[in-house]
């Protein structure tokens, strides 16, 4: 597989990856030395520090051994507990010293550390027999006490002074072999990073310009076939060397440098067609502008004949109008006179209920005036009886029936007219009544035609809408084609700067040099397949 089928990600990734992988392996054996590093000083410190401790141990028995001396040669009981103290100080410190050095010590430091102990307890043992003996009062010439100090404390001393220095020469030992390491690990990893930082820098820099290499050739390749397009040079021939991005860029400008050249070759011979179509386009145009103008015409006098119409229609819509109002009027006059008409019916039967009441009453003055002549007939029989003494009562008698006979005769007189009266009456209620329904129907009769004038009002209304909107309608028509006309005279201009135009676009296009100058596609056409001509007029 070749590195130019490869991605240029792919390429770049794999770079980078393979760096990353040896900086990996930097890291991780900088992190190994650094371990290794830390282990040894680690064992070096501890090393350090044993030896450290042993040697104070021995600086404290070398003290410890000035300090016996001292109290060997001395018969002061002051001076002798002053060394007490100061071996009790000595002991105490030891014992540290031991105890610290038992909890960090390891296989090798045990068998010393038991010598050690061994030999300390012996040393103390024989050192407090020998304090005793000599604050008992043991002289110095004293043989068993020289025994027992040159015998047994000084051979106790020395074999506890060896242990301890046996113990300070493994640790100082152990420190030396402890520092040998930690430049053995030092020098490793010295080594280790250089090598593999030389590596890194030479496979990223051998990387590098093999992927900058095949990465800057072809692109700078496409950027020459690029500037050779930009000459309109369109006659070259572009290879393909690769699968890559850079591979399919040269791809991708070979396909525009093709389809650059077929658009050139369609837009030169589109050109010429625009060229020759323009002038037909012209003088349909002309064509255009002149009926539109005669449509201008016709549209203006439409336009005068539906204003006089709009005009006539709100003549008629004002008038329907003012029908309607006096419609209005005669109805609200109709109902007053219904209204009128109920009153008087209702006065009529109140009169007709009036006369029949007059009537009872007459009746009442009749019956009366018949019992009065029946009374004033029998007083006339009784003084007729009473002869001379009833004379004057049969006078009053005769005067009360005559009267009685005349309220008789008149209140007949009175029957007779309430009754005509009555009658009359009844007659006039009876027309009333008539009148009153024909009251109703004129006022029905009037509300209808009051509402079919409403109706009359609202379609005339509605006329006068419809007919202003179409006048509208026909006004914008009229405007719209005016402004025709001024786009066709445009339109009459602009075809003459486009073949204007089409003529400078044919110059531009024959800069472009083509390596076979192919067949134009076809002239300009309208959708129907046929060419651009001129309107009949």
């Amino acid at each position: 597989m070749k590195l130019r089928d490869c991605g240029i990600g792919v390429r770049l990734g794999a770079t980078i990856w393979i760096l990353l992988v040896l900086m990996g392996a930097m890291m991780a054996a900088s992190l190994w030395g650094v371990g290794q590093m830390d282990r040894a000083g680690d064992r070096l410190h501890l090393a350090m520090q044993r030896a450290a401790l042993a040697t104070e141990w021995q600086g404290l028995l070398d003290a410890h051994t000035e300090a016996v001396a001292a109290f060997l040669q001395t018969a002061d009981a002051q001076e002798q507990d002053r060394l007490n103290a100061k071996f009790a100080e000595q002991t105490r410190r030891s014992d540290a010293i031991k105890a610290e050095l038992q909890a960090e010590a390891g296989a090798q430091y045990e068998p010393i550390l038991g010598a050690i102990a061994a030999s300390m307890a012996q040393y103390r043992q024989v050192r407090a027999e020998a304090a005793q003996r000599k604050q008992r009062g043991a002289a110095a010439g004293d043989a068993g006490f020289g025994a027992l100090v040159s015998g047994q404390l000084r051979p106790t001393m020395q074999a506890y002074i060896a242990a301890v220095g046996r113990y300070g020469a493994l640790a100082r030992q152990e420190a030396a072999q402890a520092g040998e390491q930690v430049d053995q690990v030092a020098g490793l990893m010295r080594n280790l990073l250089l090598g593999l930082g030389a590596a890194v820098l030479g496979l990223g820099g051998l990387l590098g310009w093999r992927v900058t290499r095949s990465i800057v050739r072809p692109i700078a390749h496409a950027v020459r076939i690029a500037e050779t397009v930009a000459t309109g040079d369109l006659t070259q021939r572009i290879d393909v060397p690769g699968k890559d991005e850079t591979g399919r860029l040269l791809l991708a400008l070979r396909d525009m440098n093709g389809q650059l050249a077929r658009t050139v070759a369609g837009i030169r011979a589109g050109a010429e067609s625009i060229s020759a179509a323009s002038g037909q386009i012209a003088a349909g145009n002309g064509d255009l502008s002149a009926r539109t103008e005669e449509q201008a015409a016709a549209l203006e006098e439409s336009a005068a004949s539906m204003e006089e119409l709009a005009s006539t229609v709100r003549q008629n819509a004002d008038h329907a109008q003012q029908a309607n109002a006096l419609a209005a009027g005669a109805s609200q006059v109709a109902l007053r006179g219904g209204r009128a008409v109920a009153d008087v019916v209702d006065t009529m039967q109140a009169i007709s209920a009036s006369s029949r009441r007059i009537a009872e009453i007459v009746g009442v003055i009749d019956g009366i005036a018949f019992q009065t002549n029946i009374l004033a007939l029998n007083a006339a029989v009784e003084a007729a009886r009473a002869g001379e003494q009833g004379k004057g009562f049969a006078v009053v008698a005769a005067e009360v029936r005559t009267l009685a006979q005349r309220s008789a005769s008149a209140a007949k007189e009175i029957k007779a007219l309430i009754e005509d009266s009555s009658g009359k009456v009844a007659d006039g209620a009876r027309q009333v009544d008539s009148a009153g329904a024909t009251m109703q129907e004129i006022v029905a009769a009037v509300t209808r035609v009051a509402d079919i004038m409403g109706d009359i009002q609202a379609a005339s209304a509605e006329q006068s809408a419809g007919i202003e909107q179409i006048n509208q309608a026909v006004a914008q028509m009229d405007m719209g084609t005016q402004q025709n006309a001024a786009l066709v005279e445009q339109a009459a201009a602009a075809s003459g700067a486009l073949q204007d135009q089409a003529g400078e676009l044919v110059r531009s296009v024959r800069a472009f040099t083509l390596a076979a100058t192919p067949q134009p596609a076809g002239g300009l056409a309208l959708p129907g397949g046929q060419p651009l001509t001129a309107l009949p007029a």
